[in-house]
C-alpha cells in the first residue's frame, strides 16, 4: 500500500474506532472509580471553586485512556493488515492518477474534517453537562 493510503487508513481508524474506544474506556474507568468510591467526580466537573485534585485525577484517567486506545488500535491494524490495505486502495484509488490532489485530500481535507468531528465528540463527553453550580448554560449565554 502507498504511504498516502496508510496515512488515510490509520487516521480514519483513529478518528472513528479510536473515538468510540476513548468514550468506552473513559466511561469504564469512571464507573469503576465510582464503584470503589474514589473521588473522581463527574467527567468535566471539578467543583466550584475548582478542586485541582479532582481535575488532576480526571486528567490522569484521560492520559491513561489515550495510550491504551493507541495500543488497541495498533493491535487492530496489525491483525487486519490485509483488509485495511484493500480499504485504503479502494477509497483512494480514484485519486492515484492525480498525486497532488491525493496528497491534498489525505493530508489536509480528511484530517481537518475528521479532527473537527473527533474533537467535537470528545469535547461532548468530556465536559460537564450539569447546570447550576456556577456553570454558564447556553440559555444564559443568549441573554
Amino acid at each position: 500500500m502507498y504511504r498516502c493510503e496508510w496515512y488515510f487508513t490509520n487516521f480514519t481508524i483513529d478518528t472513528t474506532l479510536g473515538v468510540f474506544l476513548n468514550v468506552t474506556l473513559l466511561r469504564t474507568f469512571m464507573s469503576f472509580a465510582a464503584s470503589r468510591n474514589w473521588s473522581l467526580g463527574t467527567s468535566g466537573d471539578y467543583g466550584n471553586p475548582v478542586n485541582y485534585n479532582v481535575w488532576a485525577k480526571q486528567l490522569g484517567v484521560w492520559l491513561l485512556v489515550i495510550p491504551l486506545v493507541k495500543l488497541l488500535l495498533l493491535s487492530v491494524i496489525v491483525l487486519l493488515l490485509k483488509p485495511l490495505s484493500y480499504f485504503g486502495a479502494f477509497v483512494l484509488g480514484w485519486l492515484q492518477p492525480t498525486p497532488n490532489l491525493e496528497l491534498a485530500v489525505v493530508m489536509v481535507v480528511c484530517p481537518c474534517a475528521m479532527n473537527l468531528v473527533q474533537y467535537w465528540i470528545q469535547d461532548t463527553f468530556l465536559k460537564h453537562k450539569g447546570g447550576g453550580d456556577g456553570y454558564i448554560t447556553d440559555e444564559e449565554n443568549l441573554l
